[in-house]
């Protein structure tokens, strides 16, 4: 018998697509969520959409392919699971893809700099799991051609029209780690750490920040830490830090809101800050509201550290070194079955200015809210 709600979800939309194990099929062909993340300011922050779709298909006991698209990206990964090894291909269009495409300066878009981005290329990986998967070591491998289809014509800078990339990483996770009810609730503790490079061939930007810079390298080590007490009391304990060398304003990490590919700072834009380090530590804990529809509220306080000396190229340095936030989960199921997720966030030390009179005011909030959806059995 067919089913037609999807029984599980994450915080980072993507993440519902990093496992497919041929030992541990997911439930369902198609699986999906829709939503978006919302700024209220005095900014001009604007509404990122929340798009991913994914449709699985198994081969065996095995292969499979998993077809996907989200808010960037359109994608096809095929590989082998043997539930040791997992490799594979995954051919790859993305937009958006350089940090230039959006600056902020005190929650004011620079139209100088809005470019356009795209690449198209393929990953290589292999991941290799030991210890029944609680340590899981990964490479990756993507060649990708880069290309820029719009550019201001008084854009402060000038990027080449196209050019080449190889990127190459390497991740060690140890994890031991449960999780019940829909995800949201973990016990245990999960460390990471990974290796990024990146070499652009025939890269070189031309303002009053020239940056040559061809290769780039990028350091990351996160650890989280969560108990569950009696009755699904949950506390959840997150520290993500990065150290990256030789990048430049379009290369650097984008810091800031829920959808931060790995700076996810609440109550700030996406891509408000780019900086060479950064540390940033969440503490959250979950409260069951009510046995109905498995409904829960999870308030959390989070902080952003970056030191004062910014080495990111043709970007300057930020008026404060330290960055708060308040936010509140809240994850329900809707008739007892679509589960609904709402995140709101406050950025306390956000700077807002007003362009017309240049006048700075203090605080931000974001609201990031999305149901997550799944049909079709994988089961044969």
């Amino acid at each position: 018998m067919k089913k037609t709600i999807c029984l599980f979800s994450a915080v980072f939309i993507l993440a519902l697509s990093t496992s497919a194990s041929a030992l541990e099929k997911r439930e369902f062909t198609f699986q999906g969520a829709l939503g978006a993340d919302i700024p209220f300011d005095k900014g001009d922050g604007v509404t990122i959409p929340v798009i991913y779709g994914s449709y699985i298909t198994y081969f065996g006991q095995n292969m499979y392919n998993d077809t996907y698209l989200t808010t960037t990206t359109i994608s096809s990964k095929t590989g082998y699971d043997s539930g040791i090894y997992h490799t594979g291909i995954q051919p790859i269009l993305s937009h958006s893809v350089e940090g230039g495409f959006r600056h902020y300066d005190q929650g004011y878009l620079d139209e100088d700099r809005h470019i356009d981005g795209n690449y198209a290329g393929a990953i290589f990986f292999l991941d290799y799991r030991m210890i029944e998967n609680k340590i899981i070591t990964s490479f990756k491998y993507r060649p990708s051609y880069y290309f820029y289809d719009f550019m201001p014509n008084d854009s402060e800078i000038d990027m080449p029209d196209n050019h080449f990339a190889h990127v190459g990483s390497t991740e060690i996770v140890y994890q031991d780690l449960t999780e019940s009810n829909l995800g949201i609730i973990k016990h245990g503790a999960r460390f990471s750490t990974k290796y990024e490079y990146m070499h652009r061939v025939s890269y070189g930007t031309y303002d009053l920040y020239d940056s040559d810079i061809d290769q780039s390298h990028k350091f990351y080590a996160d650890l989280g830490l969560y108990y569950n007490y009696a009755n699904d009391y949950n506390l959840l304990f997150d520290i993500r830090s990065a150290y990256h060398k030789d990048v430049d304003r379009n290369n650097a990490e984008r810091i800031g809101s829920y959808t931060a590919e790995h700076a996810n700072m609440p109550g700030h834009y996406n891509s408000e800050f780019r900086h060479d380090r950064y540390i940033m530590g969440r503490l959250q804990f979950g409260i069951p509201i009510g046995d109905k529809w498995g409904s829960r509220i999870q308030p959390g306080f989070n902080i952003l550290y970056m030191p004062e000396n910014n080495k990111v190229v043709g970007q300057a340095d930020y008026p404060r070194t330290t960055y708060k936030s308040l936010s509140l989960g809240f994850s329900t199921r809707i008739a007892g079955a679509l589960p609904l997720f709402v995140n709101y966030a406050y950025g306390i030390d956000a700077e807002r200015k007003d362009a017309p009179d240049g006048r700075v005011s203090k605080g931000s909030h974001e609201v990031m809210a999305y149901a997550v959806f799944g049909f079709g059995s994988t089961a044969k």
